[in-house]
């Protein structure tokens, strides 16, 4: 099953039914009974975190998989179960827009608000394709940025020559102290001095690393829960996340996910927002019912600073709108990288697609 490209989760009863997740159709049921206790005793072999009295609750990576949660009967009364998440294909933001995710128009712009290093939040419900967007854009950063990813267990999958990808190490070597924790992470992060930092999902524990690097220019993107930018807020800013809401204000733009099913399973961007005087206001809603994006507001403050921040021309947007479009869909990832990458060494040379637009 976990071959299969089609299934994106895997899930274990209490009873020991297999259930997988298609992308199209939803969940559905197999013809396969497992044999929970053996294996679960065999993902804790393989990723090295083993369930137990004290700790009935494990999160771990499958190497070159995905990821696993695994629950004990001593926190769940129905039994323990298993749910294995496969890593999800690696796609390209012509890929987004090959499959109608967004519109080449909301792609430049997303691509300037990532290039002048913006403070991105991605929300939607579980399965929206938050992470999948969140790699896309970064994938749209030049090959040389020193990125710093943060994400325990990992997902985020770049091409960048100066890509770091940290995690707090649970499994501790032979020998060792403590395990390594977000206030480690936060003091190589500062040090290090990277150009972009993006974390991969915001749960409580990486709290306070957000709450630490929205006061520096580093944070950039993050992903998290909620359906709405009202109701992100209300969740950050309550126990027990206790988010400051004096700190609100630094965040830029949140970008919504949704999906629905129209005969399969269709995700796009619902929405995209910047705050206002303290209020949400919408930038770009999706509507189902007109099967169209709708411009809601003319002006868009946080594109206007990245613009003047990357001493560009508001025409710039319409040729990257326009490189984006020319770009062929049957590329792999990589292969699109390479591709955005040209852009930004014919924009060097003054011709082709336009300016050079590197912010630092």
């Amino acid at each position: 099953l976990m071959s299969h490209p089609a299934f994106e989760d895997i899930s274990v009863t209490p009873s020991g039914a297999v259930y997988v997740y298609h992308p199209d159709y939803g969940a559905m049921r197999t013809n396969i009974v497992a044999d929970k206790d053996r294996l679960i005793q065999r993902l804790a072999w393989r990723t090295g975190r083993t369930p137990t009295f004290s700790t009935p609750i494990v999160r771990a990576t499958l190497p070159g998989e995905g990821r696993v949660n695994v629950v004990l009967e001593r926190v769940s009364r129905t039994g323990s179960s298993l749910h294995l998440r496969r890593r999800s294909r690696l796609l390209s933001v012509v890929d987004l827009l090959g499959n109608g995710t967004l519109s080449a128009a909301m792609a430049s712009e997303l691509w300037a608000l990532m290039s002048a290093r913006e403070t991105l939040t991605i929300i939607g419900p579980p399965s929206s394709g938050k992470t999948t967007l969140l790699n896309a854009l970064l994938l749209l950063l030049p090959h040389d940025t020193h990125v710093v990813t943060i994400e325990d267990p990992p997902e985020l999958r770049l091409f960048h020559e100066r890509w770091e990808q940290l995690a707090p190490s649970i499994k501790l070597e032979s020998g060792a102290a403590r395990p390594i924790t977000y206030d480690d992470i936060l003091t190589f992060v500062l040090q290090s001095r990277p150009d972009y930092v993006a974390i991969g999902e915001i749960h409580q524990r990486e709290m306070d690393l957000f709450i630490q690097l929205l006061n520096v220019p580093f944070l950039c993107s993050t992903t998290f829960h909620a359906e709405t930018p009202e109701s992100m807020v209300e969740r950050l800013t309550s126990r027990p996340m206790s988010m400051p809401k004096r700190l609100i204000k630094h965040i830029d733009v949140v970008v919504k996910m949704g999906m629905r099913f129209r005969g399969r399973m269709v995700r796009k961007i619902e929405g995209v927002y910047y705050q206002e005087r303290g209020r949400w206001k919408a930038r770009w809603e999706w509507s189902w019912g007109e099967d169209a994006w709708i411009k809601e507001s003319p002006s868009f403050p946080p594109l206007e600073k990245a613009l003047e921040r990357l001493e560009a021309e508001e025409a710039e947007l319409g040729m990257r709108e326009k490189f984006l479009l020319s770009c062929s869909t049957d590329k792999g990832p990589r292969e699109s990288f390479d591709l955005i990458q040209s852009y930004f060494r014919v924009g060097a040379t003054g011709s082709g697609w336009g300016r050079h637009w590197h912010p630092w």
